[in-house]
């Protein structure tokens, strides 16, 4: 398995973030040590995310709600989709009709109202620091 330590760059301009505190998933305009993710390969293009500080995992439950979890499961799993626009979406390896995703301010989208190619579920990885 191959892992790297990267950062989620969200079209709406916004970091990926798991925060300490609540474990809650989050983004923010300016990158700061939450926003440092681990990206480990668990399959041919399959993954699972976890916040390096606050050492969860980014998961998604039967509803499409995102939640961390300290322990790696199959919910964790996301299928990484390199898309022809240049960006990487995830979509729930469980729940397939489930995306990653941020609405415009920021905050958790329900994956009940994702689909491929929406601008909230477009990500960029960039090297963490």
């Amino acid at each position: 398995m191959v892992s790297a330590r990267i950062l989620l760059y969200c079209k709406w301009g916004y970091y990926l973030q798991v925060t300490t505190e609540q474990q809650s998933i989050s983004g923010v305009r300016t990158k700061d040590e939450h926003c440092v993710l681990e990206m480990k390969t668990t399959d041919f293009g399959k993954v699972v995310i976890k916040g390096d500080n606050a050492n969860a995992f980014i998961a998604v439950n039967s509803e499409g709600a995102l939640y961390t979890t300290t322990t790696e499961c199959s919910s964790c799993i996301w299928n990484e989709i390199q898309h022809t626009d240049g960006y990487n979406y995830y979509q729930s390896d469980v729940y397939n009709q489930f995306y990653l995703g941020l609405k415009r301010k920021g905050f958790p989208k329900n994956g009940n109202k994702t689909a491929l190619g929406q601008v909230g579920c477009a990500f960029l990885t960039e090297s963490a620091p």
